[in-house]
């Protein structure tokens, strides 16, 4: 595409803006269709850029050096005004804020000094009884003066005769009954909960060997706070007082009351050798022959026979190596009466062996 010198006039004033809106849309069109074209006005573009650059370059260096200066100057002025006005308008909110801000109000602590009494009990501060008084003083039935029922710190703080701390309201006279509700209070809080523990008395049941049928009871409870509660061994603690299907062994009982004091006490589950509900022995006096005791193979054994209202008729000693055998008297000699009469061998410790009857006939 050759440009001549009427193209040429026309691509700078299309670049500058002086252009009517007909041929504008001639160069738009020609730029949009011919690439020499628009690199033409490229060119054109740049070559503005670089003399408004130039010129500016030249017009700042006949610039002095105190206007260089001035210029800056002003610049950071201007800049720093704004920053004041910015900082002073901050401040003008936050005092603003403040005034309309409500204070809160002003507490004046007062150190306390608690005084030592005797028997660790509670510490009364006449400030705090004061306080009590004036807060519960709606209470009182009628209007009397203080009574002896005060502390004399309390009566030396308080004086005899009226209660005035706020001067904007007129003294009152206060109640003897809101004066012992104090100290019933002060004393009921300083009690210890645990000072009595509970006890028990309990008693159990033997096994008989190698079965679980053991039982512990407790028969009865004294001191602590009802309602109790009782456990083997520290486990769940349970409202009843009998436990049963223990085996032979050594337990912990456990009682609790209803503030959590606890108490403890051992008992043992012993085991006893257990005959059939129908085994039993006969005794014939007509025979003339001894009942031959039956063994077992334990020295230190004790055989005991018994009436029927649990006295002892008869005690002998059994050892492991040789038999025994009883006559049919009593200790004293005597023909025991035609009957039943129940038996037990027990061991040194006073574990039953073996227990049953024998039945006396003629």
């Amino acid at each position: 595409m050759n440009i001549n010198e009427e193209l040429f006039e026309k691509a700078e004033r299309y670049v500058a803006g002086d252009i009517s809106e007909q041929e504008r849309s001639d160069m738009e069109a020609l730029e949009k269709h011919s690439a020499e074209f628009r690199q033409y006005v490229h060119q054109i573009k740049q070559a503005n850029e670089v003399v408004f650059l130039s010129g500016m370059n030249r017009d700042f260096s006949r610039i002095s050096s105190a206007d260089k200066s001035y210029f800056f100057r002003d610049k950071l002025f201007r800049g720093g005004k704004w920053i004041a006005m910015l900082l002073l308008s901050l401040g003008t909110m936050a005092v603003i804020y403040l005034a309309l801000s409500p204070s809160p109000e002003k507490t004046e602590l007062k150190p306390e000094s608690p005084q030592a009494t005797p028997n660790n009990s509670h510490t009364i501060s006449p400030e705090k009884d004061l306080n009590f008084i004036k807060e519960n003083k709606n209470l009182a039935g009628s209007e009397t003066s203080l009574s002896n029922n005060t502390s004399p710190s309390l009566n030396a703080t308080l004086g005899s005769e009226t209660i005035d701390s706020d001067t904007s309201h007129p003294a009152e006279k206060v109640s003897p009954s809101i004066i012992a509700q104090t100290h019933d209070t002060l004393k009921q809080n300083s009690a210890e909960p645990c000072s009595q523990l509970p006890q028990v008395k309990i008693q159990s049941n033997a096994t008989c060997e190698g079965e679980n049928e053991g039982t512990i009871q407790v028969v009865s409870v004294h001191q602590g706070s009802a309602p109790y509660s009782f456990s083997l061994n520290k486990r769940s603690f349970q409202a009843s007082r009998i436990f049963n299907f223990l085996p032979a062994d050594e337990y912990t009982l456990w009682v609790k009351d209803v503030n959590g004091c606890l108490n403890s006490k051992t008992i043992s589950v012993d085991s006893k050798v257990c005959n059939s509900p129908t085994s039993h022995f006969v005794f014939s006096y007509q025979k003339g022959e001894d009942f031959k005791i039956p063994e077992i193979n334990q020295d230190d054994a004790t055989f005991q026979l018994f009436n029927r209202a649990g006295k002892v008729m008869y005690t002998g000693t059994l050892t492991s190596s040789l038999p025994a055998y009883w006559n049919g008297l009593s200790e004293e000699g005597q023909r025991l009466p035609l009957g039943l009469y129940p038996f037990k061998i027990v061991n040194g410790n006073h574990q039953v062996l073996m227990e049953g009857t024998i039945t006396i006939v003629d």
